[in-house]
């Protein structure tokens, strides 16, 4: 078979980037360049390069001789601390990626973007369901937005073609990587069963009964690639996701049998009661409401985990980095419907009726305030005895 297609593939260690490197192996008609800070094993099909995207040299050093690519693949992600403080880190990582690769790559055909539901206000609070790509966009900062548009500035007049693609929660496996949702629930659960307690739920207690869709890693990679590679496809944006749907209450207590626990509701969130009016300052800050981050940290700065893993076959490497417990915390927690719907005809919400929802949710999240304290305390008297 012909090799005529080179994928470059943007954040190759994470969920999303190392199932669809699996994907594009198994096609059999690509040659594949995977990049990452930690860089990796290269197999006969996949060659890896450790760069680091946010120096501008390095990042020109590492891929001056990527003259092949056909098609970018951008999953990378930078975390910090602030929605505000995502913008510059991931937008310059994209942009030095693009640049370099588009002044050498002259047969350079597509580049994809991998956002999320953030796009749609997800990680702000209840948005409007079934979420569509022309929905109306919400108030910044929101890096996701930031690259899409500089790909959409960057693309006019070029040969090349971009498509955005916007999972649900990503569910797959990738080992050391902190956005896995699979291992962190897993860990979790294996740190709780260790401590004798019950599987708790540790999302918000009105996320419990709430409708929430999926995305498959292996689902995604397929998506990304037809996506990159179908004409019709051409500077356009997607939701994906599994098509079906699912309530905590219902899988939670699965996950639990499958661990042979018992299952608990979480005490009350410490959520952010002021969170409108961080987030219009530009500085809203996800660790207030990151209850699991903030109890596994514990965790892990005790005894518990080293001797845990001393005396059990699981790796170490299945343990989230901080930011790990960060994202299975905004993952989880949303109180309202999590839906997204792939359909090109849709009204735009209002922005009276979009702030309208936001001050209400901000009003039942200041009464929630005034219990968090007693019911944290409690929760750690309980982990800790």
């Amino acid at each position: 078979m012909n090799k005529n297609k080179t994928a470059l593939v943007v954040g190759a260690n994470g969920v999303i980037g190392g199932n669809l490197i699996s994907h594009l192996e198994s096609l059999g008609d690509w040659d594949i360049i995977g990049l990452s800070r930690r860089g990796g094993t290269d197999t006969d099909k996949t060659r890896y390069i450790s760069v680091d995207l946010l120096d501008l040299q390095d990042s020109k050093k590492q891929l001056s001789s990527l003259t092949s690519i056909t098609h970018i693949f951008y999953a990378a992600y930078q975390d910090k601390s602030t929605w505000a403080e995502l913008v510059a880190p991931n937008l310059a990582m994209l942009v030095n990626v693009v640049n370099t690769i588009e002044s050498i790559a002259k047969d350079l055909q597509h580049i994809s973007l991998m956002q999320g539901y953030k796009v749609y206000g997800a990680h702000y609070g209840p948005f409007k369901t079934p979420a569509k790509e022309t929905d109306g966009g919400h108030m910044p900062p929101e890096f996701n937005i930031d690259q899409q548009q500089f790909l959409e500035a960057q693309q006019k007049g070029k040969k090349w073609n971009w498509s955005a693609l916007r999972p649900s929660v990503v569910a797959g496996t990738a080992l050391g990587n902190p956005m896995n949702l699979l291992s962190v629930i897993a860990v979790y659960a294996s740190i709780s069963k260790e401590l004798g307690l019950p599987l708790r739920f540790p999302g918000k207690l009105g996320a419990y009964d709430k409708l929430l869709d999926i995305t498959d890693a292996r689902l995604l990679a397929k998506a990304t690639v037809w996506a990159a590679t179908n004409p019709a496809c051409a500077n356009q944006a997607f939701n994906i996701t599994n098509g079906d749907l699912i309530r905590w209450n219902d899988l939670w207590p699965k996950i639990a049998a499958y661990f042979k626990m018992d299952t608990a509701l979480r005490f009350k969130c410490l959520c952010k009661p002021l969170w409108l009016i961080n987030r219009l300052c530009g500085h809203s800050c996800k660790k207030n409401i990151t209850w699991l981050n903030t109890v596994m940290k514990k965790c892990q700065h005790g005894h518990l985990v080293t001797l845990f893993f001393h005396e059990t076959t699981i790796s170490s490497q299945m343990v989230p980095k901080p930011g790990g417990w960060v994202f299975t915390n905004i993952s989880i927690p949303k109180k309202c419907f999590s839906i997204c719907l792939t359909n090109l005809n849709a009204k735009k919400l209002s922005r009276t009726s979009f702030l309208a929802l936001q001050i209400c949710y901000l009003l039942i999240e200041i009464i929630s305030q005034l219990m968090l304290t007693l019911f944290s305390a409690i929760f750690i008297i309980e982990l800790m005895f």
